[in-house]
């Protein structure tokens, strides 16, 4: 069953203190592409397996992709400590200026405290460990799912296609009966136009033969309906598989609406014509489903 281009996914992953969301939306479009890409600077190593991953699910269609990161722990851990040599030295220098000075009094802890260059202050972020493989993960997650939503999409739409084929199928064989008897009245109509003309004229008869076999040719569209069910037939037979149909089935809509342009053309039939123009818009539609499969 193919697989329509349209489809929209979310998925989540959640592992110790991260979670990462990740939707995906797709359109239809000629080939694959990324149109749009929201990821956070903590999943940028993995930006371009992205696009390496889309490509061994789908072969087609317009993707929308948003990452979204989730840190449970966002504290920062901050540490601070003393620089010992610089501590000792400035107690020593201390001692000295209360010495030389003659300073009575003992020397305490504020007095060394006070000074804010002793202390070496730092700050430790929380690590996280494997980020990138979580969110190849949660991206595989979305992947299946938007590929199981496209593939429900595209049973809705091979379901409509086929109904409107067989309205198509059905006017096809209408028009057929109807071919049968449109040589033989184009015949007897050209016949008595030409006896008319040929009342003032000295034309031979085996020369108004001609010219109605001649016309009665040209109206003849008993090839165009064979290749007409042969096309029908063959795009039939490609919307029952499963992948990459999408551009052949629209070359085969082209080519059984040639055909039934030539027929509307060679039509002298009013019944005929009625037919062509109903299969062209029920051709239109079957079109406009089979530009959105993959």
């Amino acid at each position: 069953m193919p697989f329509s281009m349209t489809g929209y996914s979310e998925a989540a992953i959640r592992k110790n203190n991260v979670k990462i969301d990740v939707t995906i939306k797709s359109l239809n479009h000629r080939f694959l592409e990324i149109a749009s890409l929201k990821i956070p600077e903590l999943l940028k190593p993995i930006e371009k397996e992205i696009s390496r991953i889309l490509k061994s699910y789908f072969s087609r269609g317009r993707f929308e992709l948003s990452f979204n990161v989730d840190l449970a722990d966002k504290t920062t851990e901050k540490n601070v400590e003393v620089d010992w040599s610089a501590a000792k030295a400035y107690f020593g220098a201390l001692k000295q200026i209360k010495d030389n000075l003659k300073i009575n009094g003992d020397i305490s802890l504020s007095d060394i405290a006070s000074n804010p260059a002793l202390f070496i202050y730092s700050e430790r972020k929380p690590e996280y460990n494997n980020i990138d493989k979580l969110g190849i993960e949660a991206l595989h997650k979305a992947a299946k799912k938007l590929k199981t939503s496209r593939q429900k999409e595209g049973a809705s739409l091979v379901s409509d296609i086929n109904k409107r084929m067989t309205l198509v199928t059905a006017k096809v064989e209408g028009i057929k009966k109807l071919a049968a008897h449109m040589p033989k009245g184009y015949s007897e109509r050209m016949k008595k136009r030409l006896k008319n003309l040929n009342d003032h004229r000295d034309v031979p008869e085996e020369k108004i033969a001609e010219l109605i076999a001649i016309a009665a040719d040209r109206s003849d569209i008993s090839e165009e309906l064979s290749r007409l069910k042969i096309h029908i037939d063959h795009f039939r037979e490609i919307l029952k598989s499963k992948v990459d149909v999408g551009k052949k089935l629209d070359f085969y809509i082209q080519e059984i609406n040639r055909e039934v342009n030539t027929i509307g053309s060679k039509a002298i039939n009013a019944l005929i014509t009625e037919n062509v123009v109903s299969i062209k818009g029920e051709l239109e539609k079957i079109r406009e489903q089979v530009q959105n499969i993959e």
